[in-house]
């Protein structure tokens, strides 16, 4: 699964191929602009602008939203995934959902940078979300982050490469 939380072009269409694309919130905005359809978006849609709801068939958000509101299909296919709880962020609710789904492997695209609270948050939950099963990897614009815990981990490149490992 591919987690989308921004807008790179060419890292997102790279990342995207053959993969289940999870628009998380604000992100939906970012795709429709490059004219790629999501699987799912998934979030409270506090920050997706009301003509991108419209377009993706989003009938609630934040303000309307029941604790309780359940998925259904939107516009073109994709899964609304409507997540009020604000107990955790939009990311981990994003990666449990994928747990739900039984995801192999979690990718999360452009969620680095920004706004250092939210850059904080993705590196949280690459620990807080961790199963030694199931890798998450946080990738930024120069690096790729993933939590390890009692695994081996296997390291590759080429001379000259860097690599970190803390």
């Amino acid at each position: 699964n591919a987690i989308i939380n921004s807008e790179d072009n060419e890292v997102v269409a790279e990342a995207i191929q053959d993969k289940q694309i999870i628009a998380l919130d604000g992100a939906a905005d970012k795709l429709l602009a490059m004219a790629i359809t999501p699987h799912v978006i998934l979030g409270d849609f506090d920050s997706i602008h009301p003509q991108t709801q419209a377009h993706w068939g989003i009938i609630q958000n934040y303000l309307t939203m029941p604790e309780d509101a359940q998925p259904y299909l939107g516009h073109h296919g994709v899964t609304i995934v409507p997540a009020k709880n604000q107990t955790w962020t939009d990311l981990v609710k994003a990666i449990r959902y994928c747990d739900q789904h039984q995801a192999a492997e979690i990718r999360i695209i452009c969620a680095t940078g920004g706004r250092e609270d939210h850059h904080e948050a993705s590196k949280l939950a690459l620990q807080t979300e961790y199963r030694n099963n199931r890798p998450i990897i946080l990738h930024g614009e120069q690096q790729a982050l993933r939590w390890a815990e009692n695994e081996t981990v296997l390291f590759q490149g080429e001379i000259g490469d860097h690599c970190g490992f803390i």
